[in-house]
């Protein structure tokens, strides 16, 4: 799944003072997040990066599993199938910016995660059962 801003969640030295690692193409700025424990330390950097951003405003393409973190970071989500890897559809998250942690609690936010998931549902249970085959 891939979340994106249409503008950026910093430039490459905020980035790097906030974790945050970035890799320069075009005019896109590539970063990656380290990983998270815990789900409360996911929150914080998801708001931190939503901070950084608000400063520059540029194009972000961020790769996640997470439905729900991508819903809050992105201004639309593509959504890949499994396989073989497609597109299998574009959501645009249409949410109010800024956006905080409460937003995650509304049902605007909970319909577009249950729409997301329902598009995977069934990649997500047949790749299960295949594992454990």
């Amino acid at each position: 799944m891939v979340a994106e801003a249409h503008r950026t969640l910093a430039g490459p030295r905020a980035l790097r003072q906030h974790q945050v690692l970035p890799s320069r193409a075009a005019d896109v700025d590539r970063f990656s997040v380290p990983r998270v424990g815990d789900a409360q330390t996911r929150e914080i950097m998801q708001t931190e990066l939503l901070r950084i951003w608000e400063q520059g405003r540029k194009t972000v393409l961020f790769v996640t599993h997470q439905i729900d973190e991508a819903v809050f970071l992105a201004d639309r989500v593509l959504v890949f199938a499994r396989r073989p890897g497609r597109l299998q559809e574009n959501v645009e998250i249409k949410l109010p910016r800024p956006r905080a942690l409460e937003l995650k609690r509304t049902p605007e936010f909970g319909a577009y995660v249950d729409r997301i998931w329902k598009m995977i549902e069934d990649d997500v249970r047949t790749a299960v059962i295949q594992e454990h085959a």
